[in-house]
């Protein structure tokens, strides 16, 4: 069982007691799943207390027996439901807090109001807190997720064993799919976004990648039906049109994102080409991507080359497909802060993971792309998913 260390679950909490006495708080309540991972080190169901002084406090639900063998946490308790979550820290000799800190950008309405009710006191935002600490891994975190590069990388080499003409994209999911859970893949791909769901593997023949799709990236996918349009369709492969593999990879909490671009005995100079372009746009991005440049810059200078290429309909895919950002945050979900976009303007730091995805996607023509996850480091962009970038035709 991979078990997050004590040192880095007691560090990680102390961290976020920093902001909550920067911010005026008396306390913080973390309660999201992934950020109860994060802060205690197991996904049992409950609600963690960050108090400005003193030890934290987790209230446990369901199961509490995992939650002691997981957890390094001192005092753990059991707890009813998150309706007596006051209740619990009076009896566990808790003062209740006057200012308290909630994680606002995900709490379901219904359960603010109810906490809002039961403690009487003022609630602040701490989601941008928690999202900021958690956009810079630690040297653990760091391995979890080179451990999740190995298996993206063995995915793709299934792919390219697996391309043959007739084969539908869902038949060749589950082949990838097949491949990434005998490597120990977690299947479970987590996003903080609301609403948003994610298969780990989005696959797309030719012109499918510009399937018009509601999922905030660039590429599309017929899906079999309207109710899970992002899993691959019955779209049969042919010689001579780009596939598209952006692959999600995990391994203990941790996931990465990679993208490569395939195709059957040949492909048309049009693409060659259009490929060779976004590995001179993902170049100079990368050359960017260091302590201290600024993510709204790299955007903006990266929109600038692709219209001086000629791509400005189609980077990003095309129409409303087109995304506003050329790459993202990632780690225990995969849209975690920084973002390679406009309105970010906190410098990048030692510790930033983001997987940077250039992508030609043009209208009822096919796209290419590439994509890959980077940890930065003192010295810029480390590209931990270092499968090869040469758009491989079988």
């Amino acid at each position: 069982m991979i078990l997050t260390p004590s040192n880095e679950i007691f560090a990680r909490t102390e961290d976020l007691r920093k902001s909550i006495q920067k911010n005026g708080l008396d306390a913080a309540i973390i309660l999201q799943n992934v950020d109860l991972f994060y802060y205690t080190g197991t996904l049992q169901n409950g609600c963690l207390y960050i108090p400005s002084q003193g030890e934290p406090l987790f209230m446990v639900i369901k199961n509490i027996e995992r939650a002691k063998v997981e957890s390094p946490i001192k005092k753990i308790v059991p707890l009813k439901n998150l309706a007596r979550i006051a209740d619990s820290l009076t009896e566990n000799k808790c003062p209740l807090p006057k200012k308290l800190g909630v994680e606002m950008d995900v709490v379901p309405a219904r359960l603010y109001e109810r906490i809002k009710t039961s403690f009487s006191c003022e609630i602040n935002d701490i989601s941008m807190d928690i999202r900021w600490q958690r956009s810079r891994k630690s040297d653990f975190e760091l391995k979890m997720l080179e451990k999740a590069a190995r298996i993206v990388k063995k995915a793709f080499k299934a792919v390219r064993e697996n391309l043959k003409e007739g084969i539908t994209e869902t038949e060749l999911s589950a082949i990838i799919e097949y491949n990434m859970r005998a490597n120990e893949h977690q299947g479970v791909i987590r996003l903080r976004a609301f609403g948003m769901e994610l298969y780990a593997i989005h696959l797309a023949f030719g012109t499918d990648a510009a399937s018009p799709g509601h999922f905030d990236g660039p590429v599309g996918v017929k899906g079999l039906y309207p109710a899970a349009p992002q899993i691959g369709g019955n779209t049969k492969l042919k010689a001579g049109v780009p596939v598209m593999a952006d692959i999600v990879a995990g391994y203990g909490g941790y996931v990465v994102d990679c993208t490569r671009t395939f195709a059957l005995k040949k492909l048309d100079d049009k693409f060659l080409k259009t490929y060779n372009d976004v590995l001179k746009l993902n170049h100079e991005i990368i050359k960017q991507l260091k302590p201290g440049a600024i993510p709204s810059e790299i955007y903006t200078k990266a929109i600038e080359l692709a219209s001086q290429m000629g791509y400005a309909e189609s980077f990003m895919a095309s129409g409303q497909n087109q995304v506003k950002f050329v790459g993202h945050g990632i780690g225990l979900e995969v849209d975690e802060f920084p973002v390679l976009a406009k309105g970010f303007n906190n410098p990048i730091e030692v510790g930033n993971t983001l997987a940077v995805e250039p992508k030609i996607i043009p209208k009822n023509i096919g796209g290419v792309g590439v994509e890959n996850t980077y940890y930065v480091d003192k010295n810029g962009a480390r590209n931990i998913t270092n499968s090869p970038m040469d758009l491989m035709i079988v």
